[in-house]
């Protein structure tokens, strides 16, 4: 009998949006999800949920326009049947055929997300199991009045929780609900670890906020099980609102397997949803990173040298290899625990704050032009020298560990910032005259950078970075300069400015575009910068590594 799993996706916001004719003000195009399963019989089951209707169709086999057609009727009619409460009135929504293109390409990333869903699936492990612990949450406000013990108004019921992981982190929950009659939905406002038994413990203190803020007065309704209505809302610029709050701890629960190489029990990118009314979905396995994904492999080349548009020798091709380890992935919230631990006057730009989360190993080699792949000697009035900013540019091979010491994270603005350091042993080749020999200088990178990464959907990123890199080589009697103000200065700092985006359009890999500027520091007229466009896939991926079930 075929094994019945499930997994689910949430619908685009465009396609939902562009669905609906003339939506209420208010309405939520972010929380439709389709989950599939395959059944007993190998039958593909799909499922469209929204506003807690939902609509299903089966399929066998899974065909594009099959699933297209299927999709786009059960889209009609979820929508058609799903209302919206505006101002205490369940308001019903109108389908309307959106822009084909827009839904060609929309729908075509579902099918694609699911097709490979379920043809990869025997092969996954599983990290754990994932399910509700009650259909009656404790639901909270932050300030006490009169009248309600220990802040507690009520108990949310009829529990749908939809979980999506990235990363070794929850990086997103959605949890719906009533407290009485009222549709409640509750959301993480920054990361929560999944990556460690002590996440799996700290997961009672995380909580999750109301998407709605509440008068005093409604606060008072609801404790009383009583139905708002637009008379509750106290119009003044200066009343004060209130989200409700629930503890992730007292919703899910989270069971790891226990096995070998069981040290980091992170799931891999994946969105679940956990439904008590549906015995299918109370509890889910979620599955970790596979094998195959272990080692990233980016390689790139230099637009400006590539295609003759400047003389400076940044090498010809450039690869790097890259493995990140989750450390610690326990955020907290900002406002509470890390508005005097963050860095100054970014705190205010974050909601969720962590420490030493992670350590990234890199190895990088460069290839350079023949004739061009060493730093030569240089003469200043009588005295000898190699430039500070050759023998940093020149460097053929770096490896070594980059530290996470500050992660600080803000979901309303799609921002991720890190305050990083490290240690990065290089070799640069060096010649004291043209027809010499080539001799290699080993060299040491102390890096501190603080990096800004916007990214405004999954499949595309932003990121900005300063890197200040304290450098320094090692053999006797090789002097390494700057030149300021006419004469040598024995600068051993360099600063690199980098811009960039990321372009993930696919399962196996990723394109990037970045420009860097770098510059000795204590002189930024000697510099040289780069316009870097590369590809990066999964090293043993790309190679035919498999993972066995159970391995």
């Amino acid at each position: 009998m075929p094994k019945v799993y499930a997994q689910s996706y949430f619908v685009p916001t465009d396609l939902v949006k562009g669905s609906i004719d003339a939506p209420p003000n208010g309405t939520d195009f972010n929380s439709m999800l389709l989950t599939t399963s395959q059944d007993a019989d190998g039958f593909y089951d799909f499922k469209l949920t929204y506003y807690n209707k939902d609509v299903s169709f089966k399929m066998k086999p899974l065909l594009y326009n099959s699933f297209k057609l299927k999709f786009k009727a059960a889209l009609k009619t979820l929508i058609d049947s799903t209302k919206v409460d505006v101002g205490g009135t369940p308001t019903p929504l109108t389908y309307k055929a959106a822009d084909d293109s827009m839904v060609d390409k929309n729908v075509s990333v579902l099918f694609y997300q699911s097709v490979t869903y379920h043809n990869t699936e025997d092969g996954k492990l599983v990290a754990g199991t994932m399910s509700l612990i009650s259909n009656e949450i404790p639901v909270f406000v932050k300030d006490s009045f009169s009248g309600i013990s220990n802040n507690c108004i009520g108990k949310l019921k009829d529990v749908k929780v939809g979980i999506t992981f990235k990363n070794g982190y929850i990086q997103k929950v959605l949890v719906e609900g009533k407290i009485g009659e009222l549709e409640v939905k509750f959301k993480n406002v920054y990361s929560i670890g999944i990556s460690s038994s002590a996440n799996i413990k700290n997961l009672r203190r995380n909580k999750l906020f109301s998407k709605r803020s509440y008068t005093e007065k409604e606060i008072l309704r609801i404790q009383a099980n009583e139905r708002l209505s637009v008379k509750d809302i106290q119009y003044d610029a200066k009343r004060k609102l209130y989200n409700l709050e629930v503890y992730l701890g007292d919703i899910i629960d989270y069971s790891e397997k226990i096995g070998l190489n069981a040290h980091d029990i992170s799931p891999e990118p994946q969105t679940i949803l956990l439904d008590e009314a549906d015995t299918s979905q109370s509890e889910v396995e979620v599955y970790k990173e596979d094998k195959s994904e272990l080692f990233e492999i980016v390689v790139y080349t230099d637009a400006l040298n590539a295609f003759g548009l400047d003389d400076t020798e940044n090498g010809l091709v450039q690869a790097e290899i890259n493995k990140r380890f989750n450390l610690n992935t326990n955020l907290r919230d900002t406002r509470t625990f890390g508005q005097y631990m963050s860095p100054p006057f970014l705190s205010f730009l974050s909601k969720g704050i962590g420490y030493v989360t992670f350590v990234n190993l890199n190895v990088r080699y460069s290839k350079f032009e023949e004739g061009k792949e060493f730093v030569l000697l240089s003469e200043l009035d009588g005295n000898t020298y190699y430039p500070l900013t050759e023998i940093f540019q020149k460097r053929n091979f770096t490896f070594g560990p980059i530290l996470n010491l500050v992660t600080m994270e803000n979901q309303d603005l799609k921002l991720d910032m890190h305050l990083n350091t490290g240690v990065l042993f290089g070799r640069t080749f060096y010649r004291t005259a043209e027809d010499a020999e080539n001799q290699f200088v080993n060299n040491l990178e102390i890096p501190i950078e603080y990096k800004f990464q916007i990214t405004p959907e999954n499949a595309v990123n932003f990121c900005i970075s300063d890197r200040l890199s304290y450098f320094k080589s090692f053999k006797e009697d090789f002097n390494v300069s700057t030149i300021k103000g006419g004469s040598l200065s024995g600068g051993e700092f360099m600063n690199t400015i980098n811009m960039g985006v990321n372009l993930n359009l696919s399962s196996t890999g990723k394109m990037f575009f970045r420009y860097q500027f770098v510059h000795a520091f204590d002189n930024i007229n000697q510099n040289y910068h780069q316009l870097q466009f590369g590809y990066s896939f999964y090293w043993l991926k790309q190679n035919g590594v498999k993972t066995q079930s159970g391995s």
